[in-house]
């Protein structure tokens, strides 16, 4: 597999926004992936928790991801503000 920059995963990842926030499946593969999450994601988390329309398996996904990559101090500091 080839990886690719962060330019082109940053275009890609805006690509998959929907109806101006970025969809929680691509929140979660990113978290998989073991990259950090930017304050315009972890707010979309913290929006679609608090959604009861959200499924709750992507919610047990992405905290999943979170339990087995962690958090830096930042995004925790972004996620408790």
């Amino acid at each position: 597999m080839r990886r690719r920059g962060a330019c082109a995963i940053l275009r890609i990842e805006q690509a998959h926004q929907i109806g101006g926030t970025m969809a929680l499946i691509d929140i979660i593969a990113r978290k998989k992936r073991g990259l950090a999450l930017y304050g315009p994601q972890i707010r979309e988390f913290a929006r679609a928790a608090a959604d009861p329309d959200t499924p709750d398996y992507q919610l047990a996904a992405l905290l999943m991801a979170i339990r087995i990559n962690g958090m830096d101090p930042r995004e925790t500091a972004e996620l408790t503000l």
